[in-house]
């Protein structure tokens, strides 16, 4: 992270190593939003929706707010793209294959904040 306010929020570069959509076997969801805007190179997310898998590519100077199931690769190579991301800076987070797994693991979680 390179900054942020206790208690509030924090913000840092994000630059996955996965290349490819076949590359993220695994979402994650927190329990807050988070806003991507896309600094250099080309970066993808792979947004969960039910069981199923949609690509959003992130264009420059246009921010997306995730709060989905996601994960994200670079097309070009690992790390050839950076995005700038902003979160709380307290959060829960579920992880799984796909929307519907993430959502049943929060259903479960009594500690989901």
């Amino acid at each position: 992270m390179l900054c942020g306010d206790e208690g509030h929020w924090r913000a840092g570069v994000y630059s996955p190593a996965a290349t490819s959509a076949d590359d993220c076997a695994e979402l994650e969801r927190h329990s807050c939003p988070e806003l991507f805007v896309l600094l250099c190179g080309r970066l993808t997310l792979v947004i969960g929706e039910g069981k199923a898998r949609r690509l959003v590519e992130l264009s420059q100077e246009r921010p997306i707010l995730v709060t989905a199931p996601h994960a994200g690769f670079c097309p070009d190579g690992p790390h050839t793209a950076r995005a700038l991301v902003v979160e709380r800076d307290l959060f829960s987070t579920a992880y799984g294959a796909n929307a519907d797994e993430i959502e049943a693991a929060i259903a479960a979680d009594q500690n989901w904040k």
